[in-house]
């Protein structure tokens, strides 16, 4: 799992993510964007929108740490795959970026 700061190039961002991808596999990536900003979710969308035509992106978006922390963690998410990058704000409404990651952090040493 990728953590990101979402105040980076986005397009960069993007065609980097995508380099990581081919060299893995060329298959559907699940992309988990947590951005309280509409203009910068737009231009995020926007490029993870203009992959090239072998690479999927399965984009999630959360608005809010809270919303972050439900996706992840939620009741809803037993049966829904973990996001395999999330791109992460950490100025957010209600849970900030950094107590989403802390959380998914203490998370993932348990299960390991």
């Amino acid at each position: 799992m990728w953590f990101v700061n979402a105040f980076s190039g986005f397009k960069a961002l993007a065609l980097d993510l995508m380099a990581i991808s081919i060299m893995a596999s060329t298959r559907k990536i699940r992309l988990l964007v947590v951005e309280n900003n509409l203009p910068y979710l737009y231009l995020i969308q926007r490029a993870f929108s203009e992959g090239a035509g072998h690479i999927e992106w399965e984009l999630a978006v959360a608005n809010d740490g809270e919303q972050a922390l439900r996706a992840l963690f939620g009741e809803e998410k037993s049966n829904t795959p973990l996001p395999e990058i999330i791109l992460l704000d950490w100025n957010l409404p209600k849970v900030s970026g950094l107590e989403v990651l802390h959380r998914e952090a203490r998370a993932l040493a348990a299960v390991l």
